[in-house]
């Protein structure tokens, strides 16, 4: 079984990092199953480590940026393809302490909705479309740790014989895959494959077809499957010494130039590595993979299924990039560079540590990337963008990615240095997290929400950047923003549908040209979060109150004004009144003690983990007062008082306190505008004695 690759693609314009530890998944049938019939699901999850490298040699001397990650794919299969669809897939991801989550993955062939149980430390998603007869849901779930490195335990080097490609004619290539294995490297390992990867190339235009495959080894078994051309050794710990892996591969370029080109080589290996098979012969309600890591994967029918699945526990994946470029003009160059430090606020608001450098540019095969300290790594790469990305719970992880002068070096499609850069990373972090907003009239299922965020607090803050992604739409809604004044709202102009996820960015940066190059570095602070549209498919809630200014020791009715939540769930509610005070159950009649800002939230949890939250801002007042009387002459008296703006203020007055006052006489009345406001009560006929009564009205 292949694992799917998933290349980490570090763009600044384009950077998720989804994480997951633990999986629920429920599903709810259309069409009565029967027993003589029952439903096929096939399932498949693995959790482990992959890294992406572009030289054609991989070796032990050197660290490599990797990323930890759990991938998870359930589909149906059935022999009716008429009358078999699930639909309200839900799957809970729950996390353990040692991880944090970067951001939700989005599928561009399956929408879903998503919410964080803050809880549970778990990630809820619900499909947002039946899932049919032979339809597969796939998510990528990668994950910020304490070590964001990892050093490979084997030795590879890739060799493509007649690499070039004429327009439209087929080339028969011959790809070898030189392995050394160090004795004792893999004990413990369950399996170890070598295999040409196709459906990582991103060039298109290219048909390509293996059609045959030997080894060295008998201990390797050959899987000539044309769309996994693949060798596979189930007892990896035996191994030892030099292999020799060859593909023979039939190859059609369809451009209108000569390109060389080299598949993709996947090297892998895991601890544990189940078979498919075929669960059980009677339908079942229930199925789960249990492994000793904290992950557990667990999948339930409301009606009977038969499983079809298969797992791998410390999966590790290395995989060389495919090449690609012309042979007559294979000169690689860049058009544009980011390269940042950055401390990144995870939706389930845990701090993540971060550098990158992410380019683009022409004829890209092979990079490495140079620290100020010297220190050489190699970078991902495809034919028209470069990435390396690291990314740690510790800060200490990032000691060497300092300020200073960092180097890249671009080479050719046969490895000679051709391009050298030399970027300068300068600047000071930034202090200031930002956070996105509710979007306006989201909850009323706007599909085209109005978003806005505070201005930055941070003075060095120059730029801002907004990316969102969203299965509706084929690509990023990608702005950045420098210089003054910077925006804070933003109107989305593109139909989402389903759960959409947002980065949120505050720099310090810098621009220059080096080499022809425009070239932005800095520091960065981000927040990564989500929001959901068509919101009655999904947990949601929206909070209302009839006042949303209040005086201090009033009481305030706080009423939840809509929710919703997936059928058939039962609800719990709370409530964080945002002065310290917290309650169970529906929202009700509560008082703050001291005047301020207070955000007060209805919380709404259902049995399958699944979360809303609803928000009101309230701005409490002290009580008002009279700040002074003051008697002029006889029949004069100034009336000092300070306002709230848009309040509206009565003063009256009473000459009689007797036990049932009357305070007919009114003297003024106007809105307040957050000033001090001075009346003159100018008696006729002077009275000994006069009473006089402010009143207030803060929502008028």
């Amino acid at each position: 079984m292949n694992t799917p690759t998933a290349v980490t693609h570090a763009k600044f314009i384009n950077r998720f990092f989804p994480a997951s530890a633990l999986f629920i998944i429920s599903m709810g049938i259309f069409a009565p199953a029967s027993q003589a019939d029952s439903i096929r699901y096939g399932t498949w999850s693995a959790d482990g480590w992959q890294c992406e490298i572009s030289s054609d040699t991989l070796a032990t001397n050197q660290v490599y940026a990797a990323v930890r990650q759990t991938w998870f794919n359930v589909g149906i299969e059935s022999s009716d393809p008429g009358d078999r669809s699930v639909t309200g897939l839900v799957f809970t991801c729950m996390l353990p302490s040692t991880v944090v989550p970067m951001s939700p993955d989005i599928d561009r062939e399956m929408p879903y909705f998503m919410q964080w149980h803050p809880a549970f430390t778990a990630m809820v998603y619900k499909a947002a479309a039946p899932l049919n007869n032979n339809q597969w849901w796939s998510t990528n779930i990668e994950m910020a740790h304490s070590n964001a490195w990892l050093r490979p335990k084997i030795q590879a080097k890739r060799t493509v014989l007649t690499p070039q490609l004429p327009p439209n004619e087929e080339v028969t290539q011959v790809v070898i895959s030189d392995v050394f294995i160090p004795p004792g490297a893999l004990n413990g390992m369950a399996t170890f494959s070598v295999q040409l990867n196709f459906w990582d190339i991103q060039t298109g235009g290219l048909s390509i077809d293996c059609y045959s495959n030997t080894c060295s080894s008998g201990a390797f078994t050959v899987n000539s499957d044309q769309n996994q051309p693949s060798f596979v050794c189930t007892s990896p710990g035996l191994l030892a010494g030099p292999y020799s892996f060859t593909n023979y591969v039939k190859v059609t370029s369809y451009a209108e130039t000569t390109m060389n080109f080299a598949p993709a080589i996947q090297l892998m290996y895991s601890r544990t590595q189940s078979p498919w098979s075929w669960q059980s012969s009677t339908p079942s309600y229930n199925f789960e993979h249990n492994y000793d890591n904290g992950i557990w994967v667990g999948i339930s029918s409301p009606v009977p299924a038969v499983w079809d699945n298969q797992t791998a526990q410390d999966n590790i994946s290395w995989n060389i990039c495919t090449r690609y470029a012309p042979v007559n003009n294979d000169l690689p160059g860049l058009t544009d560079c980011a390269m940042f430090r950055s401390k990144r606020t995870s939706h389930d608001g845990n701090l993540i540590h971060q550098f990158f450098v992410s380019a683009g540019g022409t004829n890209i095969v092979c990079a490495t990337l140079t620290t100020p300290d010297n220190t050489t790594y190699d970078v991902e790469c495809d034919s028209d963008e470069l990435d390396f990305e690291a990314n740690s719970l510790n800060a200490s992880d990032f000691a060497r990615f300092t300020n200073g002068i960092y180097t890249i070096r671009l080479y050719d499609f046969n490895n000679v240095l051709r391009q050298t850069y030399s970027v300068q990373l300068s600047g000071t972090p930034v202090t200031s997290t930002p956070q996105l907003l509710a979007p306006n009239t989201l909850w009323s299922n706007n599909v085209r929400p109005n978003l806005s965020w505070n201005a930055p607090s941070d003075p060095n803050v120059n730029g801002i950047v907004l990316d969102i992604e969203n299965a509706n739409i084929e690509d990023d809604i990608f702005n950045i923003w420098m210089g003054n004044p910077l925006p804070t709202s933003f109107q989305v102009e593109n139909d989402l549908y389903g759960g959409w996820t947002y980065d949120l960015l505050f720099a310090n940066a810098t621009v220059a040209m080096v080499n022809g190059t425009q070239v932005m570095s800095g520091y960065i602070a981000e927040r990564t979060g989500f929001f959901n549209v068509a919101t009655q498919n999904l947990a949601y809630a929206y909070a209302d109150t009839d006042a949303s200014r209040t005086f201090t020791g009033t009481d305030l009715e706080l009423n939840l004004f809509s929710f919703g939540f997936l059928e058939g769930s039962n609800y719990t509610f709370s409530v964080d009144f945002g002065d310290g005070t917290t309650a169970d159950g529906l929202w009700g009649t509560h008082h703050y003690a001291g005047a301020g800002n207070y955000t007060a939230r209805v919380i709404v949890s259902d049995d399958l983990g699944m979360a809303a939250t609803g928000s009101v801002a309230l701005a409490v007042y002290d009580l008002p007062t009279l700040k002074s009387v003051t008697r002029l002459n006889g029949n004069m008296v100034d009336i000092d008082f300070p306002t709230i703006d848009g309040a509206e203020y009565t003063l009256r007055y009473t000459d009689d306190l007797s036990s049932n006052p009357t305070w007919n006489g009114v003297l003024y009345s106007m809105l307040g505008d957050g000033t001090i406001k001075t009346f003159h009560d100018s008696q006729s006929v002077p009275v000994s004695k006069r009473f006089y009564r402010l009143e207030c009205d803060l929502n008028p």
